[in-house]
């Protein structure tokens, strides 16, 4: 046998990786913006539901008061919903609340439910970005930072090390995943990252826009790190690359935080719809099982 074939058989094909689909289901996306989007704790469990019959094994959830305020960093706000549906066996893990001068504050709440056992997962942001919001091809006046400095990444990490959580790591830039591999090595014995490759839309142009090449471009920069991966589109539909990034080996996220756009599609229409396109290429879809074995659970 020669040196290429060894390789050749030794190396699993990307196709046979169970797809993990993540959903986000609401993000800070109001009623006004999508009559279905889940906002109470029990609407999200129901949604939540919905979408792991449909084939989510991993589901993302920013907490919210009941009249849709933010809730982000509130453990209260979602804990009774992460209890049910991790109690269905599902990954389960929230959000964060923007920079502070205090990273412990920032993520107390990921420390609370991950000591109460409802996390897999938490976010942990490696980088910084600004988010400037685009209309009819104008960009508005101003937009937002997003800034998650080291000191807050390495809190983060910390609390993943404690409590045995993977990394959740939104990549809006090329940055974020170049920091991110200059900090992992600090945390020895740390689970394997989930790293999302975070595509902008026309609606949000950030970083990469949705495109074959740059998920290519992404997935050079992971090179050698044997992280699992997974890409969306905020502010846009990820259905544009979905099945590159199906051929390719990564994951999916889809959800009415990420792109809230069409009325007709909900959270549950859109699992659906990424579910049938892996199934019609011939790629399985992943158990939560699978998931938690993909990030070292």
């Amino acid at each position: 046998m020669s040196t290429t074939t060894r390789a050749t058989a030794g190396r699993r094909d990307p196709m046979d990786e169970p797809l993990i689909i993540e959903v986000a289901v609401n993000g800070g996306t109001q009623r006004r913006e999508h009559p279905r989007v889940p906002i109470t704790q029990d609407e999200v469990v129901a949604d939540g539901r919905a979408c792991a019959e449909a084939g989510a094994s991993v589901i993302h959830v920013h907490g919210r008061r009941p009249d849709g305020a933010f809730a982000f960093d509130d453990a209260d706000a979602h804990r009774e919903a992460f209890r049910a549906l991790r109690g269905d066996g599902l990954l389960v893990y929230p959000s964060m609340m923007f920079s502070r001068d205090d990273p412990e504050a920032r993520f107390r709440h990921v420390d609370q439910l991950a000591a109460a056992g409802l996390l897999d997962w938490a976010p942990v942001d490696t980088g910084t970005t600004c988010l400037i919001p685009c209309s009819d091809g104008r960009l508005a006046p101003r937009g937002f930072t997003y800034d998650n400095p080291p000191a807050d990444n390495r809190h983060a990490l910390s609390l993943c090390v404690r409590h045995r959580l993977a990394p959740s790591v939104a990549a809006y830039e090329p940055a974020f995943i170049r920091q991110l591999l200059l900090l992992l090595p600090e945390f020895p014995g740390i689970r394997p990252a989930m790293v999302r490759f975070m595509f902008g839309g026309d609606r949000l142009p950030f970083g990469f826009p949705p495109d074959p090449v740059f998920v290519d471009a992404y997935v050079h920069l992971l090179r050698g790190s044997g992280l699992p991966w997974m890409a969306t589109c905020y502010g846009g539909d990820v259905l544009p690359i979905a099945e590159h990034v199906i051929r390719r080996g990564g994951h999916l996220r889809v959800g009415l935080e990420d792109d809230p756009s069409d009325p007709a599609r909900g959270n549950l229409e859109r699992v659906r719809e990424v579910a049938a396109l892996a199934r019609r290429i011939g790629r399985p879809i992943a158990t939560p099982a699978d998931a938690r074995r993909a990030t070292g659970g």
